[in-house]
């Protein structure tokens, strides 16, 4: 969904661990799936926490045609991101739409506006990991399997008014 944008940076990981890959991918894959073409001035790769997302938004906005929406790889990065907004004049989601990812439930919800943001499936990511290792202890020929095991798990969108659709 790019409710209307044509112009979605990206602030990611500065470490390559799958999630940072991941969400790339994932990105690439909606803009791709939504005609739009990707931008790599339009990504940047920062620390996970609220002074990367500040840094990185402060980067994407030196861009000669700035994003008007921002995905987050974390909601603390988003929490960088609305500072960073407020300090460059920027109103959220009037001038600026942000979406993070985790919906950490001590952040999301608190922001000002209150945070978009992909949420990550703790109680069934526990589970599966749990049903994993049962399987394993249970069934030593399934030990054979390469390890790590990767499993994907459906990530929902939880909409909520950091966002504005742009016609």
């Amino acid at each position: 969904m790019t409710n209307g944008h044509r112009r979605i940076g990206l602030i990611n990981d500065v470490q390559p661990v799958p999630a940072m890959i991941g969400r790339q991918a994932g990105y690439q894959q909606a803009l791709a799936e939504y005609g739009v073409a990707f931008d790599e001035t339009l990504v940047t790769r920062q620390s996970s926490d609220p002074p990367g997302g500040h840094k990185g938004l402060k980067a994407l906005m030196t861009n000669p045609e700035p994003p008007t929406a921002v995905f987050c790889f974390n909601d603390r990065m988003a929490m960088g991101v609305y500072r960073g907004a407020r300090e460059m004049g920027l109103r959220i989601p009037a001038d600026l739409s942000v979406v993070g990812f985790d919906n950490q439930e001590l952040i999301a919800p608190y922001l000002d506006p209150p945070l978009t943001t992909m949420e990550l499936p703790h109680y069934e990511m526990g589970q599966w990991a749990m049903a994993h290792l049962l399987e394993l202890i249970q069934n030593p020929a399934a030990q054979s399997e390469p390890h790590p095991v990767q499993h994907l798990c459906e990530c929902p969108l939880i909409e909520r008014a950091s966002i504005k659709f742009v016609g």
